[in-house]
């Protein structure tokens, strides 16, 4: 919704009254948004009633209105819809002393500092304003006041803040040409049949309507309220009356369902300075969704849903009202007296008694009462009087009642049925089972929706209104299915079965009861083995979701029983991987249902103890998997359950107690998951499970009470662990390790300490506490130093604590730390400085450096390369030259052995020849630690030599080791010619694909280091290796391919194409085929040798092994770069049979800036010279439907607009290709519709 000058123009000019309005309902609604109450704003909308010169006055200033429309200081405006407004003169008569029409008020205001806004509809020029800024200033300086305190709005700046308020154009201006499809008006959404009863006022709904007009209005969060409750009990009739009986809310924007919230209209919302909206037919799932995407915009956008809920208990939260059904049949007649004026005390009352509290079916009665005379006055004994009674409405459409009365309770058995597709086996499996004609069922259904009496949602029916269904299911029920039900689900396809039982989940409580014994029956019979395997598959496990869900007693006893008696082999191959439907095995619908039924108190129990035994058993790498719900549970905050944390704890520490060796993780792991601060939670389970709305989560009162709790847990847990037998012990002290940090911000790091006695601590575990003590404290310090914090008590005893545990002896001292990361090493120093006074020890302590051979090769001795390199670059007289050699010798220590080496070589500024001496002796029985030893440390000509030479005497794969001639100086070192052979040496190599990613990898390096082109020596190495990588595409982006084949494209275009078309045309679906990478390539080859690679891609068309990927891709931009003349040559050498292979990848007409169409020059080709090839043209147009398109709905209108011009184009086939890209949106967005429909149903 967006008005335009032109808009304004048409509405306002010259129609005075009609302007001032508008203006001030503008003021009210930007003053709404900073701030500024309605009663500050005055206006008299009299037109026979004199104002002064003062059509509206502010009495207060707008601080902080959007565009500084509504002045900061106390305002009196001047509206003026005609040519005066324009006219200094005007101006001047306004505010200046006058003999007649004087307006003194205007004087005083100005010479109090208040400010006076000229506001002006009427078209002015550049000139025309100035002109009327110097009749302002000529004022104010006759009168004495700043000439600032005169401001003018003139029609771009009204257009510009309205906007800004779109909810103010349908108030004004109805008929604007941009509208959002979709969105309805006030006056559109009022007109609806089932909203033109008379408001009724019962139970607390002026209560509700006043909550909904204050929500609207207000401000921050949240800023959507929804409104769920049963169907037909006057929801949206509460919200329409609130909406109609404010004024401030006359312009209200209504969407019949939140799918027409399309992500066009989503980002004008999120755009405007205020805006209301309502959005009908909201399921409470997605509440959570909307609330998210307009959580920015909080006191922007104001919104209210609608949508249904659940007959059970009320349930609200801040930002959910859970309206009740009419709660009495007083209520009920409340509503329908004056709609059934004319119909007895009795009549109505009996209507209310017996219509289930649901206003429409009420409604429908009293229709139906009132158009026979005779029923005016005798009142519905029972439901088949309803039903009699209803069926008086359509004596035509419904001839036969028994028969359709028949007909909808089959229909009734289910929330919706599948009439149509794939789904038309629901209505012929409850045509065979009820003894009745498809067709029959198929005619009932098309009539109820023609009546009122039901809803088509894509391929389903769902019988309306709620009352009716239900009391029809009822009937069924007992009458025909309570003894046979077994049978019945039976023969039932499974999404109908999960319908069934949805719809048992909207029985009201006493048929629930029965129906939910019946069914448990049912399912109990057939789960009777107790052998949770049989819940392996999707569809199996989705029922028994859907069941366990109405029916959580039974059903999650049973499953509690199944899991624990369940063998570990079978619950690991109980599995919830994807099972190609776009749905996924047993697993997850287990996990689902125990982390939404979980929210229940009464179900925490259970639900815990299925999650806890499949978490031992986890074959899920998942964010939600069964292990990350299970811990969840325990969550202080952000838990979804409403059981409180001082009720599930006491769970989890008797979990840690009883825990073997093998679980002990577990609880461990969750029970630290309660002590932090930052908390990220499992996804929002539904609002509704089995047909009951989720009770809000439990959650701690105040932060204080939160830190109090998660201090409590803190010191539990400690106590705990003291407790553990002693293997558990160990692994828990393992772990309590890494969570150091927990334990310091709770203030609780004396009774940490406590639990870590030193005849508890392994050399292991003492290593661990070591390293994250030294990380806490390493973290402080630099934030002492960078930021000025002061220092954390806590941290003082973390120091403490890590000088007690400080080993004396070098070895130990060593182990330390080089047990750490490079990152963690921070003292001010790199890493040489890090370890140099180590390494002076240690160099005059070789029987300890030999003895830490074995730390040496562990796998947590992770920075030793950075001693290594300390100890060589200090070693200057040798003395662990002889450890380092036998090292060298015998492959030990690999990684201390070659950084030595690389210090000794930084020392020297190369590697003496000693050393190198030593590598030479050692290349024949360690070829892999010489090559490695010698591209770290010897980067010389002869170490380039020994490289080859040992490379020959690897098995393969070792061309992996090639790849240190990228990196360092080697890349200044090599000349050409050795380049060029050890590319060379790679074409040579046959290692399952590593030489060819090596050598492009060395290429790139080398000519990105030298900021050169490629060198023509390596020009056929470089080829060979290109056409070989694709056989072994270990890298799934092909990078370092194509950034070759640049390289290689101005040497030998062709060729460069036919490496590439190789891969993109591969039958086997080559990882790298697809791409613009490949496309952009093919095009810069194209820019070089049009006809050759023409002729090259036509070799590839032409291949019918080949081809097919020219008729499934698009690569826009290909055949412009070849260009027109190429292409046109080539399909007239080859026939124009041939062009629809390329018709297809041509660009469509665009329009410059200056709105002109503009024609690529292949597609115009096309259209003009090949018009007569319909075929072409056909393929032309399947490539605009090609690539990955996002479809949001409601994009058909947007295209229309778009398309317009082109429709009217002197081309028969810009015009048609128009046609086609609206029919095309069009078809898809009633595709979308029929989606959206269907989603919730499938």
């Amino acid at each position: 919704m967006r008005a335009e000058i032109r808009d304004l123009e048409l509405a306002f000019k010259s129609n005075g009254q009609e302007f001032e309005a508008f203006v001030h309902d503008l003021i009210r609604a930007v003053g709404a948004a900073c701030g500024i109450a309605a009663h500050q704003i005055n206006y008299d909308r009299r037109s026979n009633v004199a104002d002064g010169g003062r059509d509206i006055i502010v009495r207060v200033g707008g601080q902080g209105s959007s565009y500084g429309f509504i002045p900061d200081r106390p305002s009196h405006w001047s509206v003026k819809a005609g040519e005066e407004g324009i006219k200094p003169s005007q101006l001047k008569k306004e505010i200046l002393k006058q003999e007649k029409e004087d307006h003194p008020k205007v004087r005083d205001a100005l010479l109090a500092g208040e400010t006076y806004v000229w506001c002006a509809v009427y078209p002015a020029t550049v000139d025309q304003r100035d002109k009327m800024w110097e009749a302002a200033k000529e004022v104010a300086e006759e009168l004495k006041f700043p000439a600032d305190l005169i401001e003018f709005r003139w029609q771009d700046a009204l257009r510009t803040v309205l906007n800004g308020y779109p909810n103010v154009i349908p108030q004004h201006l109805p008929n604007v040409d941009n509208r959002w499809a979709g969105v309805r008006l006030l006056s559109e959404w009022r007109r609806e049949p089932y909203l033109n009863t008379p408001w009724s006022d019962f139970g607390s709904r002026a209560a509700l309507v006043t909550r909904i007009a204050s929500h609207l209005r207000g401000n921050g969060a949240p800023n959507l309220l929804h409104i769920a409750g049963l169907s037909g009990i006057g929801k949206s009739r509460a919200v329409l009356e609130a909406c109609q009986s404010d004024v401030e809310l006359q312009g209200v924007f209504y969407l019949q369902r939140y799918q027409d919230l399309t992500q066009r209209i989503e980002r004008s919302l999120q755009g405007a300075n205020r805006v209301y909206v309502v959005i009908d037919e909201t399921p409470l799932h997605v509440v959570e969704s909307l609330i998210s995407q307009f959580s920015e915009c909080v006191d922007q956008v104001r919104i209210v849903t609608i949508g249904p809920a659940s007959r059970q208990r009320v349930i609200s939260s801040r930002e959910i009202v859970v309206v009740p059904e009419p709660q009495t049949e007083e209520e009920v007649l409340a509503v329908i007296q004056a709609p059934g004026n004319g119909l007895s005390e009795t009549v109505l009352r009996s209507i209310a008694s017996l219509c289930a509290h649901d206003l429409r079916l009420a409604l429908m009665l009293v229709r139906a009462s009132l158009q026979n005379l005779a029923l005016q006055t005798v009142p519905i004994v029972d439901f088949d009087g309803v039903w009699t009674r209803l069926m008086s409405l359509y004596p035509n459409e419904i001839p036969d009642v028994a028969a359709y009365r028949r007909n909808y309770q089959s229909l009734a058995v289910a929330i919706d049925v599948g009439v149509e597709g794939e789904f038309r086996e629901e209505l012929r499996a409850l045509a065979r089972y009820f003894g009745c004609q498809e067709s029959d069922l198929l005619v009932c259904s098309n009539v109820s929706v023609s009546c009122g009496l039901g809803l088509r949602a894509g391929r389903f029916f769902e019988t309306t209104p709620h009352a009716l269904a239900i009391d029809a299911f009822r009937s069924l029920f007992r009458n025909h299915l309570r003894d046979r039900l077994s049978e019945f689900l039976a023969v039932l396809p499974a999404r109908l079965q999960m319908k069934f039982l949805e719809r048992c989940q909207e029985c009201p409580d006493g048929l629930r009861e029965e129906v939910a014994a019946r069914v448990g029956g049912v399912f109990l019979g057939w789960l009777s083995h107790s052998n949770v395997s049989i819940l392996t598959g999707r569809e199996a496990s989705r029922i028994f979701q859907a069941w366990a869900e109405f029916d959580p007693v039974r059903g999650l006893d049973w499953l509690r029983h199944a899991i624990e008696i369940a063998s570990p082999e079978q619950l690991v191959a109980l599995d919830g991987e994807p099972d190609g439907s776009g749905g996924w095995r047993g697993r997850r619908q287990l996990v689902w249902l125990c982390q939404n039924l979980a929210c229940f108190r009464e179900n925490f129990s259970a639900c815990e103890a299925v999650l806890f035994r499949l978490a031992q058993h986890e074959n899920e790498d998942i964010g939600n998997n069964s292990t990350e719900v299970w811990q969840s549970l325990f969550g202080i905050v952000l838990s979804h359950t409403e059981l409180p944390f001082q009720d599930r704890f006491p769970l989890l520490l008797r979990r840690l107690r009883e825990a073997s060796p093998e679980t002990v993780r577990l609880p461990l792991r969750a029970a630290f998951r309660c002590l932090v601060s930052e908390v990220i939670g499992m996804a929002v389970p539904p609002r509704v499970v089995g047909g009951r709305i989720v009770p809000e989560q439990w959650r701690p009162s105040t932060n204080g009470e939160w830190r109090s709790l998660r201090r409590s847990a803190g010191e539990q847990v400690i106590e705990a662990i003291g407790q553990l037998a002693t293997t558990q012990r160990g692994v828990a002290l393992n772990e309590l390790t890494g969570q150091i940090r927990s334990f310091r911000d709770l203030w609780l790091m004396e009774q940490l300490r406590g639990v870590f006695r030193d005849d508890w601590l392994t050399p292991d575990i003492r290593l661990s506490l070591v390293l994250e003590l030294q990380r806490g404290i390493d973290t402080y310090r630099r934030a002492e130093q960078e930021e000025g914090q002061p220092t954390h008590p806590q941290v003082l005893a973390q120091e403490a604590w890590l000088a007690a545990l400080s080993p004396k002896d070098l070895a130990t001292r060593v182990q330390d730390s080089t047990a750490r990361a490079q990152h963690e090493l921070w003292d001010g120093d790199n890493p040489d400085s890090f370890y140099a006074g180590m390494a002076e020890e240690l160099i005059v302590s070789p029987d300890t450096f030999r003895g830490l051979a074995q730390w040496f090769d562990s796998p947590r001795a992770s920075a030793v390369e950075y001693l290594g390199f300390s100890v060589g670059r200090r070693d200057q007289r040798g003395n662990l030259a002889d450890i380092i050699t036998d090292w060298l010798r015998a492959d030990q220590c690999r990684k201390v052995a070659v950084t030595y080496l690389n210090g000794i070589a930084a020392a020297e500024a190369k590697l003496p020849d000693r050393w190198a001496d030593v590598l030479d002796a050692v290349e024949g029985a360690q070829p892999e630690l010489t090559i490695i030893a010698t591209l770290t440390a010897d980067v010389s000509a002869k170490g380039y030599e020994r490289v080859m030479r040992a490379i020959g005497k690897m098995a393969p794969p070792a061309a992996r080791l090639l790849r240190g001639f990228a990196y360092d100086r080697w890349s200044y070192v090599l000349s050409d010619e050795q380049q060029k052979v050890i590319l060379w040496r790679l074409v040579e190599m046959s290692d399952g694909g590593a030489a060819p990613l090596v050598g492009m990898d060395l290429i790139h390096r080398w000519c990105h280091i030298a900021k050169k082109p490629l060198d023509a020596q390596l020009v056929p190495a470089a080829f060979e290796l290109a056409a070989k990588a694709p056989q072994y595409p270990k890298d799934q982006t092909g990078y370092n391919w194509r950034e070759t084949l640049r390289l290689l494209h101005r040497h030998d275009p062709v060729r460069v194409a036919e490496i590439a078309l190789d891969v993109m045309t591969s039958p086997e679906s080559h990882p790298w085929r697809f791409g613009d990478e490949n496309v952009s390539l093919l095009a810069e080859c194209a820019a070089i040798a049009p006809d050759q690679i023409m002729e090259t891609v036509g070799r590839y068309i032409l291949n019918r092994q080949r081809r097919t990927i020219f008729a499934v891709s698009v690569y826009h931009g290909l055949f412009e770069a070849i260009g027109v003349d190429a292409v046109r040559r080539w399909v007239d050498n080859h026939g124009r049979e041939n062009l629809r292979w390329i018709a297809r990848h041509f660009n469509s007409p665009g329009r410059n800036a200056r709105g002109e169409t503009i024609l690529p020059p292949l597609t115009e080709w096309l259209f003009t010279e090949r018009e007569d090839d319909q075929e072409a043209f056909e393929w032309f147009l399947m490539g605009r439907r090609s690539g990955a398109r996002m479809w949001s709905g409601n994009q058909s209108a947007a295209k229309q607009a778009e398309m317009q011009p082109y429709l009217h184009h002197h081309l028969r086939r810009v015009r048609e290709w128009a046609q086609d890209e609206i029919r095309f949106f069009v078809n898809e967005d009633a595709r979308f519709r029929e989606f959206e429909d269907e989603s919730e149903r499938l």
